[in-house]
């Protein structure tokens, strides 16, 4: 294997060769012995393989994972970075509405039925939520509706 060889330097030939960028080929261009100690090689310097993209980013550091209240496991989290910020800056809030012990008179007396479709995830986490509190989950969409329409 080359010394002189910089991450940097992988990310730019397989740019360079995107899309039909070639693992083994792009590997023994460098001096590689094969594509895997060049995996090796990147993820030693702090570099994951992004299938979707068919190249290397880098892996955030353990300060940058601190600062969002991150683990340093979670090597794909770049994507849900501006998510976590957000939850992390409005934690006070977010803590406050679930922990918020809402009375029955908090909903509308002439409330009428309506169907709405949300996805298999989010009903598995609205149903166990409901579980865990002893609440009903037409109860909780309403409030959280009623709490983001600042009704």
């Amino acid at each position: 294997m080359k010394l002189d060889i910089e991450p940097k330097g992988v990310i730019e030939l397989y740019e360079s060769h995107s899309p039909h960028a070639d693992a083994k080929t792009i590997s023994s261009a460098l001096g590689f012995n094969n594509h895997r100690e060049m995996a090796e090689f990147m993820l030693n310097n702090g570099f994951i393989w992004d299938s979707d993209k068919c190249n290397y980013y880098e892996e955030l550091d353990l300060n940058q994972l601190a600062q969002i209240g991150g683990d340093a496991r979670m090597s794909s989290i770049s994507e849900y970075l501006p998510l976590l910020k957000w939850l992390k800056s409005n934690e006070v809030e977010l803590m406050a509405l679930l922990e918020a012990d809402f009375s029955e008179d908090f909903l509308m007396e002439d409330s009428i039925s309506r169907k709405i479709q949300i996805s298999k995830d989010l009903n598995n986490l609205l149903i166990a939520y409901c579980h865990d509190h002893e609440l009903r989950p037409s109860r909780v969409v309403s409030l959280a509706l009623s709490s983001f329409l600042d009704v």
